[in-house]
């Protein structure tokens, strides 16, 4: 179960004035936080050492609502002059990080009272609030209506509790989360909006861990859209299914991985991130080219392979010996090795792209096909081997310079080998991450936001 935590400065109307709860008392009231912090400065922690009115208050207050609240009193003795802003900028984060670090991995919501202290303290924190690496929930606290202050050395726990209209049964609830939260919440909707436009997931999520008014499903879209540039369909699946929306393109369910790929792929083209593209190139053109020579060709290569205890996977001449299309391969895959080798074909090497390539110039008649699977081969021979075995970097033009291709050129071949292979439906494909972007950030502008605390 969520908890509450709640981080607090006191002043001169806390914990009770006319009448009625200070803003400290009032939010403890509404939220019940299982864990407060009291920072004193040096007037309030005179008072605090004098008649413990603070703590008296809260624990008055526990009784009647049948909780207990865990209070750690900060004090600050020196701090005669509490009106400096950047000293309680600085030493607010510091304290607000530790509390939120001692609580890392937790279900909670962090509160703060910008009703109470001085006004740098209260700027200060609705600074952190707004700005904080942390999500913090600032808390304002209306005055009420009427009423008398009791003097600060006049404080008897048994004659203000009795007095406090707060504690009648229909109290009237002053607690509103502050306004200025809402500036804010746009600012990181922008931000969340721009990442979604340059497919930087993770940093959108990030920021939106941050937001307070952020609706369960928007969460779960961006939570979605972090899992499926990772692969992990599993997860996407379960929270379209709970959350009722859908990101995943129209496609045979056999392919949906492949498509998913070439879109992940994709999208590092579009991030310029060159080494991830060309080293990611050769499990895709694999998998490309098995699945055109049994569409297109009726040759499921699979048939033939066999895995060895290292994790090799072969094209063997045990297996290929077994049937007369079996031996036909053997024959064309001996006949397209010698070509490229002295010794022949070996069946004890790891199968690869150019094993299918040989298949498919042999038994194929595209000659576009041909063409493209030749440039594929040239781009992981001349570059991809490269990035997978050195230290590089690889811009636009070194790619083109080695295999004579650009990225885009590659991605659009791949694309174009796609649709040859049959696993292309629709032209949308290529789009959906662009639309999933889109579904997204129309949500968030929709008014489509729950506030947890109003």
């Amino acid at each position: 179960m969520k908890k509450n935590i709640l981080f607090s400065a006191v002043s001169g109307t806390d914990p009770i004035s006319k009448n009625s709860d200070g803003p400290l008392l009032h939010i403890c009231r509404k939220y019940r936080p299982t864990e407060i912090y009291l920072y004193l400065s040096k007037e309030m922690l005179e008072l605090h050492r004098r008649d413990d009115r603070y703590c008296l208050s809260l624990n008055k207050l526990g009784e009647k609502l049948g909780c207990t609240f865990t209070i750690e009193v900060i004090e600050r003795p020196e701090l005669d002059n509490p009106h400096v802003f950047d000293i309680f900028y600085k030493e607010f984060r510091s304290i607000l990080n530790n509390i939120w670090e001692k609580h890392e991995g937790e279900d909670f919501d962090f509160l703060l009272n910008v009703s109470s202290g001085t006004p740098a303290m209260e700027a200060a924190l609705q600074t952190l609030a707004a700005f904080g690496e942390n999500k913090y929930i600032p808390i304002q606290v209306t005055s009420p209506a009427k009423g008398g202050n009791f003097p600060k050395e006049d404080f008897i726990i048994e004659k203000v509790w009795a007095t406090n209209k707060d504690n009648e049964e229909k109290y009237c609830d002053r607690c509103v989360v502050s306004e200025n939260l809402n500036l804010v919440e746009e600012i990181r909707y922008g931000i969340i909006r721009r990442h979604l436009k340059v497919y930087d997931y993770i940093a959108a999520n990030t920021v939106a861990n941050t937001c307070n008014h952020l609706s369960d499903v928007i969460l779960a879209m961006l939570e979605a859209s972090e899992d499926r540039f990772r692969l992990d369909l599993d997860k996407v699946e379960v929270l379209q299914k709970q959350y009722d929306f859908n990101f995943m393109p129209a496609t045979d369910a056999r392919y949906q991985m492949n498509i998913e790929y070439l879109l992940t792929l994709d999208i590092k083209r579009k991030r310029k991130e060159y080494v991830d593209f060309i080293r990611g190139v050769t499990p895709i053109i694999l998998d490309l080219l098995e699945i055109y020579l049994s569409n297109i060709l009726n040759i499921n290569i699979k048939d033939y392979c066999e895995t060895f205890a290292s994790g090799k996977v072969c094209i063997t001449q045990r297996k290929l010996k077994k049937t007369e299309k079996g031996r036909d391969i053997l024959e064309k895959l001996e006949g397209g090795f010698k070509k490229r080798a002295a010794k022949g074909y070996n069946d004890r090497l790891p199968y690869s792209s150019e094993h299918l390539r040989i298949l498919i110039e042999s038994y194929g008649n595209d000659r576009n096909v041909f063409a493209m699977v030749a440039e594929l081969r040239t781009v992981e021979i001349k570059v991809r081997n490269l990035a997978a075995h050195v230290i590089i970097c690889l811009t636009e033009d070194k790619i083109k310079k080695e295999c004579g291709k650009s990225p885009d050129d590659i991605m659009n071949i791949l694309w174009e080998l796609a649709r040859k292979a049959g696993i292309i439906q629709n032209e949308d494909i290529q789009s959906s991450y662009r639309n999933m972007n889109d579904q997204i950030i129309q949500q968030i502008y929709s008014g489509n936001k729950n506030v947890s605390f109003s």
